[in-house]
């Protein structure tokens, strides 16, 4: 290869920008992975009695624990909006947001590997702050008073899935690593308090919605392919609150219910339901 040609690629491939796929950490996300598996490969401390290491008492946090390289521990935590802790415990950094508005509710961080930590608060913003002392990379705003109780989900290309409830309106967003919108659907049901599931393929977005349906959308573009009701008739009281996830064999989506009906066996009343694409079984 000539020497310029060479050199010209090379200048090419340096300029080109990093995804930010999520990181590679003991636990990056709520639930742990794209699929909201909720599987670690990690052990947990032995029983029976383990001891408590050390605690932290934050003002207002709602969120639940994301942990990145090192032990390091990424959690909502009041207006600041986020905080990072180290593996004893101590403060590492408090993220500032430059005004009161916002509060951590629900929405737990995401890790991507570009040592960035994306999550979403009560001031209708997305944030995007550095890992390693939480300077403020960007902010994405939902326009509709929209508070980002959704925890995000990284796509292997770099592509960060959040959602609002815009009261009631439900957007789902993907946005590009830089914070821009890639694209913006309208569910037209609430989505709260959960995150939304990719599949293995990185092809398809599964999300819950208002306690009583999952709905599925093409994950590169957001228009929708299907939804369905785990409740029959719908609105009758079941409840897909919690998040969906997805097998180990793509084939099929789990979303807690309140009601009986069973695709795989659950614990008392908390049944599972197994929706294989827009169908649903029940016994």
């Amino acid at each position: 290869m000539p020497p310029l040609l060479r050199a010209l690629m090379l200048v090419g491939l340096a300029g080109a920008p990093a995804f930010a796929q999520l990181a590679s950490t003991p636990w990056p996300k709520f639930q742990h992975d794209a699929q909201n598996t909720g599987r670690s490969q990690y052990n947990g401390p032995a029983g029976p009695t383990p001891n408590v290491a050390w605690e932290y008492s934050n003002s207002v946090g709602r969120t639940a624990v994301t942990i990145g390289s090192g032990g390091v521990a990424y959690v909502g935590d009041g207006k600041k909006p986020i905080t990072a802790l180290s593996r004893d415990g101590d403060v590492v950094w408090f993220m500032s947001n430059g005004h009161s508005a916002g509060q951590a509710a629900g929405s737990t961080p995401a890790l991507g590997n570009n040592d960035t930590v994306y999550m979403g608060e009560r001031g209708n913003n997305l944030w995007a702050a550095d890992a390693d002392d939480g300077g403020i990379q960007w902010k994405f705003f939902v326009t509709t008073d929209g508070d980002v109780r959704v925890s995000p989900t990284i796509g292997p290309d770099g592509t960060i899935y959040m959602g609002s409830s815009s009261l009631g309106a439900g957007r789902l967003y993907a946005l590009n690593p830089d914070g821009t919108e890639k694209w913006l659907t309208t569910l037209g049901e609430n989505i709260d308090n959960l995150s939304p599931a990719l599949s293995h393929d990185a092809q398809t977005l599964y999300v819950g919605f208002s306690g009583v349906g999952v709905a599925a959308f093409d994950a590169e573009t957001g228009a929708p392919l299907w939804r369905d009701y785990t409740a029959d008739p719908p609105h009758n009281g079941a409840s897909v609150w919690s998040t969906v996830s997805i097998d180990t064999e793509q084939r099929m989506v789990f979303a807690g219910s309140g009601q009986n009906y069973t695709g795989v066996a659950g614990p008392g009343s908390d049944a599972l339901f197994a929706l294989c694409g827009a169908s649903w079984a029940r016994e």
